[in-house]
């Protein structure tokens, strides 16, 4: 599925990973199309309109007849090119002279999204009325494309025998000249099918200006044709690790660079306008990054896991192997590693032992093999590298899958997971954050998606989605003893959506959204009761929900005289009475702020207040019972504000993520989310661990205990602490 960051406004690729058999999402994430340069990712895309990718252009081809022609390149240069001349005598972009057909084509400055997964009814290859095409060709970036593809074909062909992209002589189709809905898109993406180039800016070329770039992103497509490696965390930094190393060896190799020279190692050196390759260079290979010292422990929210940002890690080592080895050998090592011992889910390690395995299955030498293992220790990617980077957590689930956070409460954690191979679909688990007890499955088998998890410490409660025994797809609410027994039904809907599921004591509560009109409601379901809608006066909607003996507190808002109101509302169900509310009004046409994640604790409401204007970070705040004594515990100025937005808290202490700024350097462990806890009273914050890693989704338990994601390891682990570890 194709759509845009919301930040930033690049094009975003969802990307899926399907149980065929059970016909459920088992994995899946977000991440940005394009080669990064500058924080972009890139990845295959859907297969929707597999057949017309490259399909009319070869159709188009059985009349037409191989030419040859020239045309400028991005450096104005005129060189020669294979084309097609077409029956009414004009000439196409269209390479006829190999086994696979490569073809061409301009988008003329549209939207990436109209491309990606598809060429729109009626696109026809780059064409010209005579075999010199025009300058056009040369500014677009389409001679560099065609020729790239060649390149890119001839390298794979010629040196490791595969026949396309795919391995089975499929076309090799380029677009170049797309936009990033009409401004500059200054990247280059492989979107499953075919290779789509951004047309530049001011400082960077079009994209097809680099043949190292344009290997990388077609290496995708044999990377998909062959493991299939996934797209985040260390299959992702894989993933584009052996990307990087075969468009560097499709360049060095074009250009007869020796591996000794300077400009080598690097990725991207030709795509800048002005400046050095050195400092146009946004990869290099010979970084020396190491596991221990320079892995970025990034969470799913940055780079899929740090699919980029790790990459050199994996790559540096095949980079020596080649430099190390006679280069034509290292390709052929590199490439049986990939294209039969890799598997979609493997890390680093298993990536050392497939390139072994592969040196085995081609007779390398014992000096030989001695240097690539030499080569992946420089780069520390050797059994157990993990338990030396040092942590200060207790794990509860090792490389967990989790899609979202977990929940806890007294003693005991649940949350939704995959099995450790990633397979099935999602269900609920529960153990216990005091011990390291196996795990107890609560959900059934029953082939649908089950978490958004709540608990008290005795029963869990949270949402089922998938097909019903019928095979319609709805939502429903379940619940569950976290000792034994039945699994219950609360609420089951097919026209309505529940969230925000929550368990007190044994009454549960929930918002449901009527999707026609868009409200939300809340229904409280008491000791297993049937669930009643709880009264909310006329015109008034509400967000969120938490529950905490008795009371229930949301985020609820109304329009009054002309201006937007929203309020932080607790509310009493024995008396059915709002306790105390919070409004903030803000005039209509101005952007109200934004409140979120109110929760009870303390004999307090808590909540999140962002300014509407973005000028000032978010502050914590919190409010009596009775509707009285407001208090910041974090304002907007405090250095250690929320940012990201995530809250959790017992009756004694809160706990908050907080991000620092990216540096101008880059990402580093440093930069990345960490978790923070004070007091409900409030007090300065004080730091729940020293994991370097991207600590996120933290869920409070008893006291100062909380449990979290922690991705300081090489993976995503559910980690707890009892209690904060201070100062760092």
């Amino acid at each position: 599925m194709h759509t845009a960051d919301p930040g930033n406004g690049e094009p975003l690729v969802r990307e899926v990973y399907a149980d065929a058999t059970l016909g459920v999402v088992a994995l899946a994430h977000d991440s940005s199309a394009p080669y990064q340069v500058s924080g972009a990712d890139d990845t295959g895309g859907d297969d929707t309109g597999a057949g017309d990718t490259g399909a009319g252009a070869a159709r188009g081809a059985a009349a037409a007849q191989p030419a040859t022609g020239t045309a400028p390149d991005l450096l104005g240069r005129t060189v020669p090119v294979n084309i097609s001349r077409q029956p009414d005598g004009s000439y196409q972009l269209v390479d006829l002279t190999r086994p696979v057909t490569i073809t061409t084509y301009d988008a003329t400055g549209r939207d990436y999204n109209e491309f990606s997964g598809r060429l729109p009814d009626g696109s026809l290859p780059v064409g010209s009325p005579d075999p010199d095409f025009p300058a056009s060709t040369g500014t677009s970036g389409a001679t560099d494309a065609h020729l790239d593809a060649a390149a890119v074909y001839g390298f794979y062909h010629d040196r490791l025998g595969r026949d396309g992209l795919d391995g089975k002589g499929g076309a090799i189709t380029s677009v170049v000249n797309v936009s990033n809905r009409g401004k500059p898109f200054p990247n280059a993406a492989w979107d499953g099918q075919k290779m789509l180039y951004g047309n530049g800016n001011a400082r960077f070329l079009p994209f097809s200006a680099a043949l190292d770039v344009a290997g990388h992103e077609m290496t995708h497509g044999v990377i998909q044709h062959t493991a299939n490696l996934a797209g985040d965390g260390q299959s992702g930094a894989m993933n584009e690790g052996i990307a990087d190393y075969f468009g560097n060896a499709v360049e060095v190799t074009a250009r007869g660079t020796s591996m000794n020279d300077p400009a080598a190692p690097l990725m991207g050196e030709n795509l800048c306008r002005t400046g050095t390759p050195q400092d146009c260079a946004n990869r290099r290979l010979d970084d020396h990054r190491t596991t221990v010292d320079d892995y970025l422990g990034a969470g799913p929210d940055l780079d899929n896991g740090g699919a980029h940002l790790n990459s050199t890690i994996f790559s540096g080592a095949l980079w020596d192997i080649r430099r190390t080895l006679d280069p034509l050998t290292a390709d052929r090592l590199v490439y049986r590693a990939l294209a039969e011992y890799l598997t979609p889910l493997d890390d680093f390690v298993d990536g050392r032992n497939a390139v072994l395995a592969a040196g085995r299955a081609l007779k390398l030498s014992g000096a030989q093999l001695r240097k690539v293992a030499a080569a992946f220790d420089a780069h520390g990617i050797k059994a157990g590298w993990q338990s030396r980077l040092g942590t200060d957590t207790r794990p509860l689930l090792p490389g967990t899958s989790a899609p979202v956070g977990p929940a806890a409460g007294a003693g005991h954690w649940v949350m939704g997971n995959t099995d450790p191979n990633g397979k099935g679909a999602t269900a609920l688990y529960t153990g216990s954050t005091t011990t390291t007890a196996t795990p107890t499955r609560l959900s059934p088998d029953d082939g649908r998606i089950h978490g958004w998890a709540a608990t008290d410490g005795k029963s869990a409660v949270w949402l089922a989605i998938g097909p019903d025994t019928t095979g319609t797809w709805g939502t429903e609410v379940l619940t569950r003893p976290l000792s034994a027994g039945p699994v219950r039904s609360v609420f089951h809907s097919f026209d309505q959506s529940p969230g925000s599921v929550q368990v007190s004591g044994g009454d549960i509560a929930f918002t449901v959204t009527d999707n026609d009109t868009g409200r939300t409601r809340v229904r409280l379901s008491p000791d297993g009761a049937p669930p009643v809608e709880l009264p909310l006066p006329e015109g008034h909607d509400l967000t969120s929900l938490a529950f905490k003996d008795g009371l229930l507190g949301w985020i609820e808002s109304w329009t009054a005289d002309g201006a937007t109101v929203q309020a932080p509302t607790a509310f009493s169900t024995a008396t059915a009475k709002v306790t105390a509310q919070y409004p903030v009004s803000t005039p209509n046409g101005t952007d109200p702020p934004y409140l979120a994640s109110p929760l009870l604790a303390g004999g307090r409401l808590l909540w999140l207040a962002t300014p509407a204007d973005r000028t000032r970070p978010t502050a914590l705040r919190s409010g009596a019972l009775d509707g009285s004594d407001v208090r910041d515990l974090l304002s907007t100025d405090s250095p250690y504000t929320p940012a990201d937005m995530e809250l959790t808290a017992t009756d004694q202490a809160v706990t908050f993520t907080h991000r620092s700024a990216q540096p101008n350097s880059g990402w580093s462990n440093a930069a990345l989310p960490k978790l923070y806890q004070l007091p409900v009273s409030g007090g300065t914050p004080v730091r729940v661990s020293c994991n370097r890693g991207s600590q996120f989704h933290a869920a409070a338990d008893q006291g100062t205990r909380v449990a979290w994601l922690d991705a300081t390891a090489g993976r995503n682990d559910l980690v707890v602490r009892d209690r904060p570890a201070g100062s760092c």
